[in-house]
């Protein structure tokens, strides 16, 4: 048996929400509404003014961000200052979110990073911004015979708008 839960969180009038998921367990299953949209999961969407709307237009409207799964994704943000947390999972599945009120963003941008840790983990590049155009990350050319320093860690930041997919090509290239 499913059980259906919503709450309303309300942030800041012309501001943003960023959703932080510290945990979750929800299936991933297939249950397809009407309109074809898979209705189990966590769903994240814009709360309207009238309740009522919200508790018939609940899981996976149009514009609503679905999460499932046993590992929490990146934080989402969320353009709106009033967001529905919509819940349709399995008995025993669960998720533990965080939200806060951040500044609306006007434009994609990018923040130059180039800083060192003890972790030794190297920002490799700029945060990439996916288009529909295909764009190239590189590994780095790091000093020394073999172009790689012992126990370098790239880390790359692709920020995947909501609502849109993601499609990632990996090619490695063996040189003996």
């Amino acid at each position: 048996m499913y059980t259906n839960f919503m709450w309303i969180v309300e942030g800041e009038q012309d501001k943003g929400l960023l959703v932080h998921i510290d945990s979750i367990r929800i299936p991933e299953e297939n249950y397809q509404g009407y309109d074809g949209v898979n209705k189990i999961g966590l769903f994240l969407s814009e709360a309207m003014d009238n309740p009522n709307v919200n508790f018939v237009l609940n899981n996976g409207r149009p514009g609503s961000v679905r999460v499932a799964g046993f590992i929490p994704p990146a934080d989402i943000y969320l353009p709106y200052s009033r967001m529905e947390v919509s819940f349709f999972a399995p008995p025993r599945s669960e998720f533990r979110l965080e939200w806060k009120v951040v500044p609306k963003r006007n434009a994609n941008y990018t923040e130059e990073m180039d800083q060192k840790n003890a972790t030794r983990v190297y920002t490799c590049g700029t945060t990439l911004v996916p288009t529909w155009e295909w764009q190239e990350i590189s590994n780095p050319t790091a000093p020394g015979e073999t172009n790689y320093e012992n126990n370098l860690h790239c880390k790359w930041t692709i920020e995947r708008p909501i609502m849109t997919g993601l499609r990632v090509r990996v090619r490695i290239s063996l040189v003996a």
